[in-house]
């Protein structure tokens, strides 16, 4: 009898077991998880990836201030895919003047900002060699008027940002203007030389803008500009204007270097 319950027990088919559907799930899930991770690093890549940029060379439009003849301008950048650029550049100048805000569209030579120019010019008038005080002697009147310049200089530039001093100023206009061109008998305040005086009193002048008039020959026009507060002009020993009033008094002549 126990032989043959043995036999009957070895022919029982055991039903197999439900396998669960978790596991499947799960395989999908991971590899969506993947598959969009894929994705989003290909996308940030291509957003980040650098366009090939164009380097040019920045031009320098004015020398050191040392005079060392080095560029003072440093400008660098980068363009990216999204079309966008960053530029940033390093000059020897403080920010005096800035034309465009963030986001700002700018066309090519468009002059974006200004820098002080204090310190270069400050330096430029100091050079021992600086000529200043030129003149075309009113060749082109009817498109500037280049009286004044030496108000201008007196004013701005020696009483008011200090880059000279009174006596530095004066000497450039005078003595340093006639040594350079040759004339001997002028420049300076010395017995037997020539007796061309300005009298003024520093923070009496005054630069004024410029003045389109019409009083030349058949009503054409030329721009002038009105007196700076000098006291008086001498020529050659004679008074030509006292009070910002011209006198009737015409001393002056033809100057050629070497001679009187």
């Amino acid at each position: 009898m126990s032989e043959l319950k043995q036999r009957l027990e070895a022919l029982r088919l055991d039903e197999p077991q439900a396998k669960s559907g978790r596991g499947k799930w799960y395989a999908i899930a991971l590899v969506v998880v993947v598959l969009i991770g894929s994705v989003l690093a290909w996308r940030s890549r291509a957003a980040m990836a650098v366009a090939e940029v164009e380097t040019v060379t920045p031009t320098v439009q004015q020398p050191s201030a040392a005079g060392s003849g080095a560029p003072i301008l440093n400008a660098s950048g980068y363009v990216v895919a999204r079309r966008k650029a960053v530029v940033s550049a390093k000059i020897q100048g403080r920010l005096s003047d800035l034309r465009v805000e963030e986001g700002s569209r700018v066309r090519e030579g468009e002059i974006i900002a200004r820098l002080e120019d204090r310190d270069y010019l400050a330096a430029l008038f100091a050079a021992e060699d600086t000529l200043v005080g030129a003149s075309d002697a009113g060749a082109h009147v009817r498109l500037f008027c280049g009286a004044g310049d030496t108000t201008l200089f007196l004013t701005r530039f020696t009483r008011e940002r200090a880059d000279l001093t009174i006596e530095q100023a004066v000497h450039k206009l005078t003595g340093l203007a006639a040594r350079a061109m040759g004339l001997t008998d002028r420049g300076v305040i010395a017995p037997g030389l020539a007796g061309d005086l300005v009298v003024f009193d520093p923070d009496e002048l005054h630069y004024e803008p410029e003045q389109l008039v019409a009083d030349l020959p058949e009503g054409n026009r030329r721009f002038t500009r009105p007196g700076g507060g000098y006291r008086a002009t001498v020529v050659g020993g004679e008074v030509t204007q006292l009070g910002g009033v011209l006198t009737d008094t015409r001393p002056g002549r033809m100057l050629h270097a070497g001679g009187n």
